[in-house]
């Protein structure tokens, strides 16, 4: 993926490229701002009036039947189900199918959305939220699974906040 190149696939770990989506009008936001990206080896998604995928590496594509697709802003996918994004409407939603139907998370003017492996961290101007499973759980801050007591600690590195969990 890329802004100015759009979308290239490989079929020999990169000796011969072919572009199979065009160039991101520069308009548009870029992948790196939660529009697009891999699950894993073959498997990628794409923002761009609906959640599209592919699971072949990049040689077709296909949207997925949704009602509130169009209302997508950014977001992420930890997997081939589950995912979190932020609405234009400001409402954060997961998605548990691909995003064929999604939950409503939160509303709030959502400051980062972020992932590392199955665990999706929301912050907003007021709160932060975190799921240790891709958008299916949420965590307040000081509740965890069980009653156990989480403590996140928001760390600014550079101009992005950073939150970590500590048990």
């Amino acid at each position: 993926f890329g802004p100015s190149c759009g979308l290239l696939a490989s079929r020999d770990r990169g000796g011969l490229w072919t572009q199979r989506a065009g160039p991101v009008r520069a308009a548009e936001p870029t992948v790196d701002d939660g529009r697009g990206g891999f699950v894993d080896r073959r498997a990628a998604w794409r923002l761009d009036g609906s959640v599209w995928w592919t699971f072949d590496g990049g040689a077709r594509w296909a949207p997925v039947a949704s009602v509130i697709g169009r209302a997508l802003e950014r977001g992420v996918f930890v997997d081939r189900r589950r995912g979190v994004f932020v609405t234009n409407a400001g409402w954060v939603v997961a998605t548990r199918d691909g995003g064929r139907t999604w939950t409503y998370v939160l509303r709030g003017d959502v400051e980062r959305l972020s992932a590392e492996g199955t665990v999706v961290y929301v912050t907003t101007a007021s709160t932060v939220r975190v799921s240790p499973d891709g958008g299916v759980h949420w965590w307040a801050p000081g509740v965890g699974s069980g009653g156990a007591r989480v403590r996140p600690s928001v760390a600014r590195e550079g101009a992005a906040r950073v939150i970590r969990l500590s048990g």
